[in-house]
């Protein structure tokens, strides 16, 4: 007898590859569109200076979050590599 298909851990596998990788390219997509708060505190850095620590401030839960996402790709790419899949 002959077995098609796959194991029930090739399945959970790529599943958890699929899985990986959304969250990778969510949070990708989610830097770039908070790419422009990064943008205004290098201008305001050369331009006005004296104004930076308050932009700072302001957009510190962006900032925040931009930390946490690129602490997940670097954690799901981590997994992914480890899963052989990169």
């Amino acid at each position: 007898m002959i077995l098609k298909g796959k194991t029930q851990a090739q399945v959970n596998r790529e599943k958890q590859i699929a899985d990986l990788q959304m969250i990778i390219e969510d949070a990708k997509r989610d830097l770039a569109e908070t790419d422009w708060v990064v943008i205004k505190l290098n201008e305001y850095r050369i331009t006005k200076p004296d104004e930076l620590e308050a932009l700072i401030e302001k957009y510190r839960p962006i900032l925040d979050a931009r930390d946490k996402m690129r602490q997940d790709i670097n954690k799901a790419e981590e997994e992914l590599r480890n899963a052989g899949a990169l």
